[in-house]
């Protein structure tokens, strides 16, 4: 494969007879069929806990979330994420199972479940 990157280290792939379906100004286009998945009404809460507790990083992540200067996004661009809350916390480890009627689901990192 032939490539060159430029200084933005953006990748751009060469043509090559047989492997690209089109050349655009030397450099090669493959056509297909793809597919994405699409997150659709998936309510989330996410609880960030910051190594640095201090007020002020509190208050500057708090202040990040309550008004982006972007619109959010979760992982890809056309993600777009609806923030409805922003509080700042207390967690609390808990021994019991808590239920409440709905299917809620949980990720903890594994070094915290020890």
């Amino acid at each position: 494969m032939t490539y060159t990157q430029d200084m933005n280290l953006k990748m751009e792939i060469l043509f090559e007879m047989g492997r690209h379906q089109l050349n655009v100004n030397g450099y090669g286009i493959n056509r297909g069929v793809a597919t994405a998945e699409l997150l659709v009404d998936v309510n989330l809460t996410i609880h960030i806990i910051p190594e640095d507790q201090s007020e002020e990083f509190l208050n500057t992540i708090f202040e990040a979330f309550k008004y982006p200067i972007e619109y959010p996004s979760l992982g890809r661009r056309e993600d777009i994420v609806l923030i409805k809350d922003v509080r700042i916390v207390d967690v609390e480890k808990i021994e019991e199972d808590l239920e409440n009627g709905e299917e809620v689901f949980a990720y903890i990192p594994f070094k915290f479940c020890i």
